[in-house]
């Protein structure tokens, strides 16, 4: 998409906006329930109270959607499975297994895997969650089964802090309240899944306090693909006038066995094989946060204090190569603090925030298996690394009310982040970088009418290399997978300046109909490059884009029925002229123009359902879909082969509750489609099965899972 055809959409919609108002007069304001879980977008009045530890202020000029987490089905990738569903994200699978997808927001990864680059961040109740290794996601350790609300802010949200290239997830747990709930929860489904959760909460004596228990296990579809979810997570608080002060554990134990992607031929005999069986990921957590807020002065002081520790293994069976296993060990702690108030200000009341953050994560990382001379002969140890890296921000923001109509938002923050990176092998591998950045932010909200609003913004986002991208940056000396890290050459941190508007319309009767358009230019984006099928490494592309437009409504029918829709256009290109390594036989150089493998430029979701009261109980039902277009494979960055096809996916749920019992049928994939979301290029050594062997570049596919369900008994009190 040209400038020129932005700027063309940009017209169109503010002419769309007037049309709106001149047609709503004034009208009053009806707010609406929103249909779907991709609840439309929401807007902004005048005045705004964001903050960076605080509930996500609707009204900030940003793009801000409500993500549904109550009709999710049980499974190890809850957080994933409600993303998916919001307009604009897509998703893929290269892991082989529905616990670790790869998430596309706005052209930018969420992701549990590492080597693939992040560009969204993760705050559960304040504190960061994107691990500190590679800034993953592990989605099966969020604990979704206690979150209350959750929320994504698209765009580089300035107070959120690096690696927000594309938006920030914030999720809130539930708290205790005044009239105590129980309930207990068992479910079954396909291939193997059953699980159990338990919640309770309650008050007593000025405490308030609620846990739930979760255990969810599943054997897979595919060969060697079982799943086992353990995790217990305690909110403890106490309210008192104005003060609050809670404390929450998270104690999670997963694992996870990985299919991976299959050569073509292989997919072509029987999809549920297993390319390299034995694959698997156990990660344990410990997660501590303490989190309070008081009055002070004429405003109101919000603190995090918080541990994170996270222990894992990853072992990768690599065909014709050692298999390797990596050890993690990351301990993360600090603290977060701000004051925010309304302060009086040329003759108008500016609601003012003002934070800062400092944080330390110990990264330590072991590799076992290889050859000498890179590993060592008695006892296969390949690396040996250690990181201490310090982050450290200030951060503000203020809204100015010109008028009832029209408000300014001005936002900056600053990140430094030092990153020592010691190599206990050989210490001539040591060096240490360090990075500084400040990340602007201007915006305005407009009240065109009681019921059409709108924004514009423009404002700036950075990232800082990770210790793992840091360590595996030579494209001389490619890092074994999962990677072998060493001193390689210094990355440049990732800037972004970001251009949006975008106008929201509720008119009477609860539809609602939004639109956004984004424009950023990306610098020294970093990108894997997966030389080899066991082999790769990080490097900096000089100039890079994405832009797109984003349309979603709701409509609410009558006698109970409701319907939901959105499109996303998106172009995520490269900018520069740059040449990958490939397993292609020929150089695989990317141009100006030339699109992102695995980055589908049209994606459509649509969803209908509805409500029906029988006799004492209430059904509900809803069917909904997910449609992306065609996207190259990675490895094809020139887009000069064929691409991955399009492809459709529908899911059907079914709920009916009468007094304190609830059955929810849930069933993906419902007409059993067969399609793959993911595709690369890699040599398949071993050949079709049985053979004969062949050094042959395939297409490489992770098959969609078929149709599957789920049924779920929910007894509450």
């Amino acid at each position: 998409m040209s400038r020129a055809a932005f700027a063309a959409s940009l017209l169109l919609l503010l002419l769309l906006s007037a049309a709106a108002r001149a047609q709503q007069g004034d009208s009053a304001h009806t707010d609406s329930t929103r249909a779907d879980s991709a609840k439309a977008h929401v807007l902004a009045p005048t005045v705004v109270t964001s903050t960076r530890l605080g509930d996500v202020d609707e009204h900030v000029p940003a793009q801000v959607d409500h993500v549904d987490v109550k009709t999710i089905a049980p499974g190890p990738a809850e957080a994933a499975s409600a993303l998916v569903r919001l307009p604009g994200v897509s998703a893929y699978d290269d892991q082989g297994t529905p616990a670790q997808p790869t998430l596309e927001i706005r052209g930018f990864n969420l992701s549990p895997v590492v080597g693939v680059p992040q560009g969204v961040s993760v705050f559960l109740d304040g504190v960061r969650v994107n691990e500190a290794d590679a800034q993953e996601v592990n989605f099966d350790l969020l604990p979704m089964d206690a979150v209350s609300r959750a929320q994504l802010v698209r765009g580089p949200a300035t107070l959120y802090g690096k690696n927000t290239l594309a938006g920030a997830l914030v999720l809130f747990t539930q708290r205790g309240e005044e009239v105590p709930v129980m309930s207990a929860e068992v479910s079954a489904g396909s291939y193997g899944a059953y699980g159990a959760t338990v919640n309770a909460g309650g008050v007593s004596h000025g405490l308030d306090a609620f846990i739930t228990a979760t255990a969810f296990d599943e054997s897979g579809w595919r060969d060697v693909t079982a799943a086992r979810e353990r995790s217990l997570f305690l909110n403890l608080g106490r309210k008192r006038d104005s003060t609050d002060l809670a404390l929450s554990v998270l104690y999670a134990h997963d694992r996870i066995e990985q299919a991976g992607s299959l050569p073509a031929s292989w997919l072509a005999v029987d999809p549920t094989l297993n390319f390299t069986g034995g694959d698997f990921f156990e990660p344990e957590l410990w997660h501590l946060s303490l989190r309070g807020e008081r009055p002070l002065g004429a405003g109101t002081l919000r603190g995090t204090v918080f541990y994170r520790g996270l222990s894992a293994e990853q072992y990768n069976v690599n065909v014709n190569a050692p298999a390797s296993d990596l050890f993690i060990d990351n301990h993360a702690y600090g603290l977060t603090a701000e004051w925010s108030a309304s302060l009086p200000a040329f003759g108008r009341a500016v609601a003012f925030t003002a934070g800062a953050e400092l944080s330390r994560s110990d990264v330590h990382e072991t590799i076992y298996g290889g050859a000498p001379p890179a590993c060592d002969s008695l006892t296969s140890l390949c690396a040996n690394v250690y990181v201490p890296e310090t982050d450290a921000a200030l951060f503000g923001q203020a809204t100015l009310p010109l008028s009832a109509a029209v408000s300014l938002t001005a936002a900056a923050r600053g990140d430094w982040v030092r990153l020592p990176f010691q190599d206990r092998l050989d210490s001539a591998n040591s060096a240490t970088s360090s990075y500084a950045h400040l990340s602007p932010r201007l915006g305005a909200n407009f009240t065109f009418s009681p019921t059409v609003r709108g924004y514009a913004t423009v404002g700036g986002g950075f990232r800082a290399p990770a210790p793992v991208e840091l360590g595996c940056a030579s494209e001389t000396a490619p890092c074994p997978l999962p990677y072998a890290l060493g001193d390689d050459p210094a990355l440049a941190p990732v800037t972004l300046t970001s251009y949006e508007a975008g106008a929201d319309w509720e008119p009477a009767g609860g539809s609602t109909l939004d639109a956004s358009m984004f424009w950023s230019e990306i610098h020294d984006e970093i990108v894997f490059v997966a030389s080899t099928n066991t082999a790769g490494y990080f490097r900096n592309i000089p100039h890079t884009r994405r832009a797109g437009i984003e349309v979603s409504g709701t409509l609410a029918l009558p006698h109970g029925l409701r319907a939901a829709a959105s499109y996303t256009y998106l172009m995520a290109t490269y900018q520069s002229t740059v040449l990958l390594s490939s397993q292609l036989p020929v150089a695989d150089t990317a141009r100006p123009g030339d699109v992102f493998p695995l980055s589908p430029r049209s994606r459509v979701t649509l969803t209908f359902g509805g409500t029906k009261v029988i006799g004492t109980g209430v059904f509900d039902a809803e069917i909904g879909m997910n449609a992306v277009s065609t996207q190259y494979l990675r490895g094809d960055d020139a887009n000069a082969e064929t691409p991955l096809p399009g492809y459709a996916v529908w899911r059907l749920r079914l709920t009916y509750q009468r007094d304190h019992v609830a059955v929810t049928g849930t069933v993906r994939n419902l007409f059993d489609r067969s399609f793959a979301s993911f595709g690369a290029y890699g040599t398949n050594p071993v050949g079709p099965p049985g053979g004969p062997p062949s050094s042959q570049v395939e297409r490489f596919y992770t098959p969609a899972q078929p149709r599957s369900f789920v049924l779920a008994v929910t007894v509450s009190r």
